[in-house]
């Protein structure tokens, strides 16, 4: 193999997909690093350099049948310099070989199939090889035959056309001429060019089936089939070259068609009459073996393309006639050294014992006639290692067979199974382990069948125990569901949701929480179901826990978290109506700003638990005035700077009083940042944008609406339009635009109000 991957090969790929055409190169020089690659974008260029360069293979690339692709593989094929180079068809993938008539007037010597494998090029090239290898010398005498009928055809014409020959020499050179074109091994016709017959020589009538009277009487239009688009090019290159060569479908008597090679020429009789002489060559055999090659090139695709095991190829006699190079990897032996082994020195006496007897088998059922043609066999086998050891493996066959369905050999698949046999061992040895393990759980576990009938192939004794019935009551098909949920409302609906559930192969919906099981004169219990499908089959693991006492200690949690936050919720009301206590003009304020901040909230789509939050939080938003002198707070006319500078700590203070008690919600951080603006131009920190709690945010605007549209003690309210015109003019510059537009809508078109406290 190494002597054939060094070779200077030499290539030449012809394709118009610049990427296929690259890739192709690329595994080429993976494969042979030596090798001369020639490319071609286009069938012309890839003429040119096949004539100039005669590589040994032609990659072609075909993405449909059409005349530019086939006259291609014609001039490769009729061309003196590259006749003998293969052609190697690369078609793609949305192309196929429907109509056999197509395929077979590319003449090629085999396929190679995108995406394109190593070792099948690698095959691929050792086969086309070899063919070329075997068939040099046959196609150098058949060649040389129809050049010597050629030039004897050319011979004959000068002799024909010189006067000056004497009646004794022109009677001699007929008669030559009369010999050989009667004792000829190749078909040879005597014709006019419009097809008249006027002589056949016994081969032609050999191969044609016909006399030569009835050929002569056919003439060329019942000997050719009349469909062979080939038959008017031919007919036009003798025409305008004096000769053609190529091949064409004849017609034998019995109506079937053959393949065959023709050269046809033109020449003058003695009265100087155009006449032609062709030459038939029956090909069918040739064709035949093209054919047996496509399948021999399917037969090695099958092999690299499985070369995980190893591929073993016999006889009729179970001789080896090919190994792959795994057989390495699983019994230590080359190539070389295996394919030389006999059965009895690969297994030991009592598998070879086994394989005998199936073999025997097998060939008598194909005797009988009533054997499946597409079967395997499976079985496994102890095969001896080099290293003295013995190996389980798995060995699966089927035979390989001709056109007519017949044995001629067998393919057979080795796979290395001793760590499985091992596996199943140990398997065996833990199952007791397993088990016990299994049964003393402290929660359920069952396998049964995934469907609606709960059919189980297992359970443990706490499975039913957890769920409040007994092993005899839920073992059978269609108990379970009975027997374990007692109320016929639940039943139904817990087992819709459990079936349902299952069938998504969600494994987040396949696990059911604090399901309670209900008996009549005794507590609820709850348990934690869930279901995990076991790979590949039927079947899924069912557990069971029992959160009976988590269950309480939640019910209990919630109950005391309830308590807690409506103790906060009164402590906030009762702080606000304090706040509310020492000014006068802002009595209310807090209660309607916390209205429609959380009816913003919910328009955003904020979660009910941070709706909750900034409620409160915007019922004390302004707890911090508690710090300010209440002559501030209710004076009637401007403040001073000074006066402003104290109202503006109101936010700092508020957070200091609330920061250490600890509400579920950032009650202080909402009420400290509630004058921030996400321009910056905000109070205490000048934060910005999302650098301010969204809470925040929501609680500026509804502050500012508030706060324009009441009355204040130094103005009257402006008006509920003056404020939404202020945030909407301010709207991305001081307030958040999408909590701005909650708040129009609000207003505008869900006709929301104030409160009247």
């Amino acid at each position: 193999m190494s002597l054939v991957l060094n070779r200077e090969f030499i290539f030449l790929i012809v394709q118009n997909n610049q990427s296929l055409l690259d890739q192709l190169t690329i595994k080429l020089l993976n494969c042979y690093p030596k090798a001369r690659i020639f490319t071609a974008l286009n069938e012309t260029i890839g003429l040119d350099i096949a004539q100039k360069e005669k590589p040994e293979i032609i990659f072609l690339g075909i993405t449909k049948f059409d005349n530019k692709q086939r006259l291609f593989c014609q001039s490769i094929q009729n061309h003196e310099l590259t006749k003998n180079i293969p052609i190697v068809i690369l078609p793609s993938e949305k192309l196929n070989f429907q109509t056999p008539q197509k395929a077979l007037e590319f003449e090629i010597a085999g396929f190679l199939r995108y995406p394109y494998h190593k070792y099948e090029l690698i095959v691929l090239v050792k086969t086309l090889m070899k063919t070329i290898s075997a068939h040099f010398n046959q196609n150098i005498e058949k060649n040389n035959a129809l050049f010597q009928y050629e030039r004897r055809i050319h011979e004959l014409e000068n002799e024909l056309n010189k006067k000056k020959h004497s009646e004794e020499e022109l009677k001699e050179n007929i008669a030559k001429y009369y010999s050989f074109f009667e004792n000829s091994l190749d078909a040879m016709l005597l014709t006019q060019p419009d097809g008249t017959i006027y002589a056949a020589n016994p081969e032609a009538c050999k191969i044609f089936g016909w006399t030569e009277q009835e050929i002569i009487k056919l003439g060329r239009n019942g000997l050719v089939d009349d469909k062979d688009p080939r038959l008017p090019l031919l007919l036009k290159e003798r025409k305008e070259k004096g000769k053609a060569k190529g091949e064409l479908l004849f017609i034998r008597k019995d109506g079937s068609c053959f393949p065959a090679e023709l050269a046809s020429a033109l020449f003058y009789n003695s009265h100087h009459q155009e006449r032609t002489i062709v030459i038939v060559r029956d090909i069918t055999e040739r064709k035949k073996f093209e054919e047996a090659l496509k399948k021999s090139e399917e037969k090695f695709r099958l092999i690299t393309e499985n070369t995980g095991d190893n591929i073993t190829v016999l006889d009729l006699n179970l001789n080896l006639t090919y190994v792959s190079p795994s057989i390495m990897k699983i019994r230590g032996y080359s190539t070389e050294e295996a394919i030389h082994q006999t059965l009895d020195q690969i297994f030991t006496p009592e598998s070879f014992k086994k394989i005998m007897q199936i073999f025997k088998v097998q060939m008598a059922l194909e005797a009988s006639g009533s054997a499946d043609p597409k079967r395997t066999i499976s079985l496994e086998a102890e095969e001896y290692h080099k290293n003295g050891s013995t190996i389980w493996v798995e060995n699966t066959m089927s035979f390989l067979r001709d056109d007519n369905q017949k044995p001629i050999g067998i393919i057979a698949t080795t796979r290395d199974i001793t760590k499985r046999k091992q596996a199943e061992q140990a398997l065996r040895e833990s199952e007791a382990y397993i088990k016990t393990i299994l049964d003393n759980l402290p929660i359920g576990v069952a396998v049964n069948l995934l469907d609606s009938k709960v059919l189980f192939h297992y359970m443990n004794d706490n499975f039913p125990k957890l769920y409040q019935t007994t092993r005899e009551a839920i073992e059978k098909p269609n108990t379970f569901w009975e027997a374990v949920y007692e109320d016929p409302e639940f039943r139904e609906k817990i087992k819709k949701k459990v079936i349902k559930d299952c069938a998504s192969n969600d494994p987040q919906r396949m696990q059911w929480n604090d399901v309670p099981i209900v008996r009549r004169g005794q507590e609820i219990r709850f348990i934690n179901a869930k279901n995990t499908p076991i790979p590949g089959r039927q079947l899924i693991i069912s557990t069971v826990m029992d959160v009976t006492e988590r269950k309480r200690a939640e019910l209990a949690l919630e109950m005391s978290n309830k308590k807690l936050r409506n103790t906060l919720e009164s402590m906030v009301e009762t702080i606000a109506e304090i706040v509310e206590t020492r000014d006068y003009y802002t009595a209310g304020h807090q209660r309607r700003v916390a209205h429609l901040a959380r009816a913003i909230a919910f328009e955003l789509g904020l979660g009910i638990d941070r709706v909750s939050g900034l409620f409160m939080a915007s019922a004390i938003h302004d707890i911090g005035k508690i710090a300010v002198p209440i002559e501030i707070l209710i004076k009637p006319t401007k403040l001073s700077d000074l006066e402003f500078g104290l109202i503006k700590t109101h936010p700092q203070a508020g957070y200091e009083i609330l920061k250490d008690i600890e509400f579920p919600w950032p009650i202080a951080d909402i009420i400290l940042q509630h004058h921030e603006r996400i321009n910056g131009t905000g109070y205490p920190a000048g934060f910005k944008g999302e650098e301010i709690l969204i809470e925040s945010r929501i609680l500026t605007v509804a502050d500012v609406v508030e706060a324009i549209a009441s009355h204040r003690p130094y103005r009257p309210a402006k008006g509920i339009e003056t404020a939404l015109e202020e945030i909407k003019r301010n709207r991305g510059i001081l307030y958040e635009p999408m909590v701005v537009d909650c708040c129009l809508s609000l207003f505008k078109e869900k006709d929301y109000q104030f409160p009247f406290l």
